[in-house]
């Protein structure tokens, strides 16, 4: 019997500890609330370069116990500004870690080609990569509206994005 008691304290155990693995297509839609610090370069009058990075937090809609629910963010990338063309775009990649430590990895790319800076939303997509420990082999592709807020007097701004599938 005690034999019995231990196999089952084992399994259960193991079953509690494995947790769940996204090593395949990570489905889902949420909020990224975000804060962007870098540099901005002025091309041209009425256009910019800004090089830097967006950091946050991600919640997924279905909320506590789902994938990527309160995940942190750090996002390098680019965003090109054009007010006379009233365009805009932006790329890079992020990186995604949840509680657990185990991080999730992805591309993105947006633009607008009917204005820019903020309140302007701006459509891509997202792309999941691939990831450490249960996001290992992460893939999936989503769209994703990006939008500006407010650009601060410090030359940071802030933001949100929405991820949808």
């Amino acid at each position: 019997m005690k034999r019995l008691y231990k196999l089952m304290s084992v399994l259960i155990a193991g079953f509690l500890l494995s947790g769940t693995s996204y090593a395949s297509d990570i489905i889902m839609t949420g909020e990224y609330g975000w804060f962007g610090v870098g540099k901005t370069y002025e091309l041209d009058k009425g256009q910019y370069y800004w090089v830097g990075e967006f950091s946050g937090t991600l919640f997924n809609d279905k909320g506590a116990g789902n994938v990527l629910h309160k995940a942190s963010a750090k996002c390098p990338g680019y965003q090109f500004l054009d007010f006379g063309r009233k365009m805009g775009e932006a790329a890079g990649t992020c990186i995604y870690s949840d509680t657990n430590g185990d991080k999730v990895f992805g591309t993105w790319k947006i633009s607008s080609s009917t204005c820019a800076g903020p309140g302007c939303p701006s459509k891509g997509s997202f792309t999941w990569t691939g990831g450490t420990g249960k996001f290992a082999g992460a893939s999936g592709t989503h769209s994703l509206t990006g939008v500006t807020v407010t650009v601060w007097p410090d030359g940071t701004a802030t933001g949100f994005a929405t991820l949808g599938n």
